[in-house]
């Protein structure tokens, strides 16, 4: 392996690292669905839907 991520590797690290914020902010009290709502929020900037168009 070269080491060099694929852009979908970099955005799933990205979306990754933003639901573990949320989960931390929440002090682990939010689950799935509300992380999946806070994210789809415009203010959170995230496209929910990854799959390829």
């Amino acid at each position: 392996m070269s080491g060099v991520q694929s852009v979908r590797g970099r955005v799933d690290a990205e979306l990754t690292e933003k639901i573990i914020g949320v989960h931390a902010v929440s002090k682990g009290t939010y689950g799935a669905p509300r992380i999946h709502a806070d994210l789809a929020t415009p203010a959170c900037g995230t496209a929910v839907n990854a799959s390829p168009g």
